[in-house]
């Protein structure tokens, strides 16, 4: 369990580190889709028991619905070219790091 929150950690603030530089939220949905396959594949790696059909299952819906998800966000951001939401909360480092973590 401890890795699996060192990753999503890890994960989100090297996402922050250039949405802030940059001032953007361009990737904020595909970066917690990419945590969500990240933690699940590391759960499964190190539960140390063998993968029996039911976890594999279980963690390829996850998979599936984290890359659907996070794809069509991603795409919507794309198309409408920012996020309103972040308008107002993209300028404080405090603010933004804490919606990225």
């Amino acid at each position: 369990m401890y890795w699996a929150v060192v990753a999503i950690f890890l994960v989100q603030w090297l996402a922050f580190i250039p949405a802030y530089i940059f001032q953007t939220e361009r990737y904020y949905d595909l970066t917690g889709s990419l945590t969500y396959i990240t933690v699940t594949l590391l759960a499964l790696l190190l539960s140390g028991a063998t993968a029996d059909p039911r976890s594999l299952v279980l963690t390829g819906c996850v998979l599936l619905w984290a890359a659907r998800l996070g794809s069509f966000l991603f795409r919507r951001i794309l198309a409408d070219g920012s996020d309103s939401r972040f308008d107002r909360i993209k300028p404080s480092f405090a603010l933004f790091l804490r919606t990225w973590t």
